[in-house]
C-alpha cells in the first residue's frame, strides 16, 4: 500500500487516542515547543520487528532470534540492525521494536491491538529521552512470558539506530 501523508496522520491519530493520558510533550533538539504530532513525518524510515520471551534453560535464558515484520530500510541497514540488535542486546526483553513512524495503516492497526491488549493488562508506559535528536518510548514489564510491546524509537534517520541502541544496551547493565 503506498503510503501517504493521511495515511500518517490517520496512525499518528489512533495511536495519541489509544495511548491517552500516558502521552508527553516531545523536547526534540533545541526546540522545546515540539509535540508528539510535529515529530512524525513521511520521511522517517521504519523497522517493525519482535521477539519472543526468553525460554528458562536451567540457569540461563534462551532468547528466540528476532524476526522482522514490515521494514523500509535498504537490505544494508535492515542487515546492520538485526546482526547489532541480535549480538549485543541478547538480554533485553525486546517483543516489537518500532525504529520511526513510516508505515503503511494495516501495520497501525497491528500496533494498536497490542497497545490496547498491554494498556488493559496495566503496562506501565514511560517517556524517556535518550538523545536530543530523538524521543523513546517503551514499555516496562514484570512477567517476562507477556508478548507485549517493550519499545518504541522514532528516529529522524537510520545512523541514530547505533547511538540508541548502545545507549540502551550500557543502561540495561547498570
Amino acid at each position: 500500500m503506498k503510503e501517504t501523508i493521511e495515511n500518517h496522520r490517520n496512525l499518528e491519530k489512533s495511536l495519541i487516542d489509544l495511548l491517552g493520558n500516558y502521552m508527553y510533550p516531545f523536547h526534540f533538539g533545541v526546540k522545546h515547543n515540539l509535540t508528539y504530532n510535529d515529530c512524525l513525518s513521511i520521511n522517517r524510515r521504519l523497522i517493525l520487528s519482535y521477539r519472543h520471551a526468553p525460554i528458562e534453560n536451567g540457569n540461563a535464558l534462551f532468547w528466540p532470534p528476532i524476526k522482522v515484520i514490515y521494514s523500509n530500510l535498504s537490505n544494508a541497514d535492515l542487515h546492520f540492525y538485526q546482526r547489532f540488535v541480535i549480538e549485543n542486546l541478547h538480554n533485553w526483553k525486546n517483543e516489537l521494536s518500532i525504529v520511526s513512524a513510516s508505515f503503511p495503516p494495516e501495520i497501525g492497526t497491528y500496533i494498536q491491538e497490542l497497545f490496547a491488549i498491554k494498556r488493559k493488562e496495566g503496562i506501565r508506559h514511560k517517556s524517556h529521552n535518550v538523545h536530543p535528536h530523538m524521543e523513546k518510548w517503551f514499555e516496562e514489564e514484570a512477567l517476562w512470558n507477556l508478548s507485549n510491546i517493550v519499545m518504541i524509537d522514532f528516529f529522524t534517520s537510520i545512523d541514530l539506530v547505533e547511538l540508541s541502541i548502545q545507549i540502551n544496551y550500557r543502561k540495561s547493565e547498570c
